[in-house]
């Protein structure tokens, strides 16, 4: 946790985070539900959300939509941890379908924006002439085309654990559909929400100037996505180098606790 934290506060003050919003809370919250559960694993991601935003003098704009992501992020990676392990074609076909279901919400929502709406979505902290490239219909055809590519990713990635049977190949496809399946929900979908909570609460009440959920979803989300596009390789990367290591280090925690337990029970049985 101590790692995170100092990891957190030393990228705020880097590109990643000033340009890209790129933070390290979401693969860090995947971790914990990884290797502790979903019990333990919630609960210490409260914690380290509600350490970061103390450290950060920032607890004072503390709210419910943004404190159960991590909890909540923690949970669903260790519920699609527990389907990786099972390693059969029922494990298969739950992780693609999951990946379907989920970028299919994503597709249709936008979808029926750009039908109704044939307004250019505007990208504040980019240039005048890139808001202009970036209408909906655009963003809507990246939106198809990265879902695409992924598919493929993993369609290829699965046809190569079949043939070899690599456990690396089956860690890709696990940590690439959970990082995509969190992303989309977490930080794409409830994203915008959340913002426009926070807006009202501490921005908007001030100057009188409150942003309806309907008309402002669809502006923070484009950005959000485009934004997206970027972290998710750096989250899979970074998760994809790491997860072995921790994996070992969970099987032998695990063994030695069992160990343990077992001299104990001899010991007074």
């Amino acid at each position: 946790m101590a790692i995170y934290l100092g990891l957190s506060f030393l990228l705020r003050l880097t590109i990643l985070t000033k340009k890209l919003n790129v933070s390290f809370e979401i693969p860090f919250n995947i971790i914990l539900g990884l290797i502790l559960g979903p019990f333990k694993g919630a609960f210490l991601a409260i914690l380290a959300d509600t350490l970061n935003l103390l450290i950060t003098s920032s607890i004072a704009t503390w709210m419910i939509e943004y404190a159960i992501i991590p909890p909540f992020t923690a949970i669903l990676s260790w519920l699609l941890f527990y389907i990786y392990q099972l390693k059969n074609k029922l494990s298969f076909i739950t992780i693609f379908s999951i990946f379907i279901i989920t970028i299919s919400t994503l597709i249709i929502i936008y979808f029926s924006e750009v039908i109704n709406g044939a307004n250019q979505v505007k990208i504040e902290n980019l240039s005048k002439d890139i808001r202009q490239i970036f209408t909906k219909e655009l963003v809507l055809i990246l939106i198809i085309s990265f879902s695409s590519i992924s598919l493929i990713i993993l369609i290829s990635f699965s046809i190569l654990y079949f043939k070899t049977k690599k456990e690396i190949y089956y860690l890709i496809i696990f940590i690439f559909s959970v990082v995509l399946t969190i992303v989309i929900l977490l930080r794409w979908l409830w994203g915008p929400y959340a913002f426009i909570k926070y807006y009202n609460r501490f921005i908007g009440i001030k100057n009188n100037k409150l942003r309806e959920i309907n008309q402002y979803f669809y502006f923070y989300l484009t950005p959000i996505i485009l934004k997206g596009l970027i972290t998710i390789p750096i989250y899979c990367v970074f998760l994809i180098s790491l997860t072995p290591i921790l994996i070992k280090l969970k099987k032998r925690y695990d063994t030695n606790n069992y160990d343990s337990y077992h001299k104990i029970k001899s010991t007074y049985y």
